[in-house]
């Protein structure tokens, strides 16, 4: 009684190691556009007698400076020596019908198809979004997935297993290529966003406790708080000179700006001077592209007290994809009143 007590335990602790899905590197945050690498696959693994899975994180950031033409290639699995594709994961965005859809293309040991799993528009863009692959050889079944912690799981099982050879090759981000289950060639661009790299679990079926790779993720997300000045103490502004700086991306971006400004007298009648302008596009100067104008500050000074103010503009979408937007009266807020005649020249 006491072995099998003590056997029982060594099971459970295994199982608990093996849940929680393990990357290939010990930075998970993929650090470049693209990255692939080989996997030597145990003989159990090839011959079928060992469950395993795959799986990758992604984040969309849609003004990230991509063209958005295609569908977006995230992740691939493919043997190594006869480049046969088992899976290609894709992210595709209809503009019109306000629709984000993922494609999984899989080739199994009989036949090539391709899954659908469609997304929620308001719960996708700047989230981090779990994709994972488990084969059950045992039930001869591929099980895909989606996890959004905003939202309900996804899942889908194919009743369907790949085969595979010695050396496996997974591929992340970059431009990629395929031909799919009709024989078309499919081209895709590089995802707008960011990727980690790839996981594998081993033996135990991440649908029985995925909050445990979740979890493994999510310790390497924290709030990192950063500190910039971004002008000079006392800065002088004589009205034809800007101050540019480029700060850091962040994974939770909160942003806080305060500072002085005072103003010289003038004898002009009236006056539009800008304060702070931030955007998340290169051109600093439009107002042609959604981020172009992330926040406008301006301050009005005019010799009709009711005149004098402040506008602030910004933006705002339905729908996560850059396109052409000029700034709506919905998008800006302004006070103007007496109270601000002589706000920022005593």
């Amino acid at each position: 009684m006491i072995f099998v007590l003590k056997f029982f335990l060594i099971e459970l602790l295994v199982k608990q190691v093996d849940c929680e899905c393990n990357f290939f590197s010990q930075q998970p945050i993929l650090q470049s556009p693209k990255a692939q690498f080989e996997e030597q696959l145990s003989d159990d693994q090839i011959l079928q007698k060992a469950n395993f899975g795959y799986g990758i994180w992604m984040k969309y950031q849609p003004f990230r400076d991509i063209d958005d033409l295609r569908g977006q290639f995230i992740y691939s699995i493919e043997q190594r020596e006869s480049q046969q594709k088992i899976v290609v994961v894709s992210v595709y965005f209809d503009d019109e019908k306000e629709v984000i859809q993922y494609q999984i293309f899989f080739s199994s040991q009989s036949k090539q198809q391709i899954l659908y799993f469609s997304q929620n528009p308001d719960l996708y863009e700047g989230l981090w979004i779990m994709f994972f692959f488990y084969i059950d050889f045992n039930q001869k079944i591929s099980n895909f997935g989606f996890q959004n912690p905003q939202a309900l799981q996804q899942i889908q099982v194919v009743k369907e297993i790949p085969l595979f050879g010695q050396t496996i090759k997974h591929i992340q981000g970059g431009l990629y290529q395929y031909t799919n289950n009709e024989q078309t060639l499919v081209i895709l661009d590089q995802f707008k966003g960011q990727l980690s790299y790839a996981f594998t679990l081993i033996q135990e079926n991440i649908f029985e406790d995925i909050n445990l790779c979740i979890k493994k993720f999510m310790m390497y997300m924290y709030c990192q708080e950063f500190y910039q000045v971004l002008t000079n103490w006392n800065q002088q502004m004589n009205g034809n000179n800007c101050v540019y700086q480029t700060i850091i991306e962040l994974d939770d971006p909160k942003y806080v700006i305060h500072g002085w400004i005072i103003l010289n007298l003038t004898n002009q009648s009236n006056l539009e001077t800008l304060i702070f302008r931030i955007t998340i596009n290169n051109d600093y100067n439009d107002d042609l592209y959604l981020g172009d104008r992330v926040a406008l500050l301006k301050y009005y000074q005019s010799n009709i007290p009711a005149e004098n103010g402040f506008e602030l503009s910004t933006y705002s979408y339905q729908f996560p994809v850059k396109k052409q937007h000029q700034t709506q009266n919905d998008d800006k807020i302004a006070d103007y009143g007496d109270q601000y005649s002589e706000l920022f020249i005593q």
